[in-house]
């Protein structure tokens, strides 16, 4: 009677391990087309104006903090995602820091046209 009943034990955590191993792969191909659809949306959301990329940054960020359980298929998801809108905000920033760099002061100090142009040409021209 007990060899039946380990025998059927065996059997029942048998299934269930196949059970959770077929869920576990169902749940990966969805949710890795769900990262892909999520990807694809902030690329074109982005695309429509580089800051939105800060503002999808900031709500992922915390989305991501805030997860309960880091293994789920969900933080994962959006842990891939932020890196994404990571790489997209820095590339947003550099671009920035290039347009910062590439203009060019004015060449004689006029307070009229700028508040600032007093403040520029004071400053050491090592800084400049």
């Amino acid at each position: 009677m007990d060899s039946k009943l380990r025998e059927r034990q065996g059997t029942s955590n048998r299934t269930k391990k196949q059970v959770t191993e077929e869920v576990r792969g169902m749940m990966s191909q969805l949710f890795l087309s769900m990262e892909t659809h999520l990807v694809r949306f902030l690329a074109h959301y982005e695309g429509k104006d580089g800051f939105y990329s800060m503002l999808s940054y900031v709500r992922l960020s915390s989305a991501v903090l805030q997860a309960q359980d880091t293994g789920s298929f969900l933080a994962i998801t959006l842990g891939s995602a932020l890196i994404h809108t990571k790489r997209n905000f820095d590339r947003l920033m550099q671009a920035q820091l290039r347009s910062i760099e590439d203009c060019k002061p004015p060449r004689k100090p006029n307070a009229a046209s700028s508040v600032l142009s007093p403040i520029y040409w004071s400053l050491p021209r090592i800084q400049r």
